[in-house]
């Protein structure tokens, strides 16, 4: 499944358990995809409080509960 079959630009997505686990670097953070790239499982996300996008592949993220 791509990118874009998973995600809507606006859906709010949070960083998967798996990743959480392996990278301190993002731990608990929320954000909103803003964009797809070239490459199909690859999704810009927009974490809360910054100013811009960071590249993720799309099996690191999961929407967020409730929305």
């Amino acid at each position: 499944m791509t990118a874009r079959e998973k995600f809507q630009i606006g859906d709010r997505v949070q960083l998967s358990e798996e990743y959480r686990k392996n990278e301190c670097r993002y731990p608990n953070r929320e954000g909103e995809i803003t964009g797809f790239v070239w490459y199909e499982n690859i999704v810009k996300v927009k974490f809360d409080g910054n100013k811009r996008s960071t590249d993720f592949h799309s099996d690191f993220l999961e929407k967020v509960a409730g929305l």
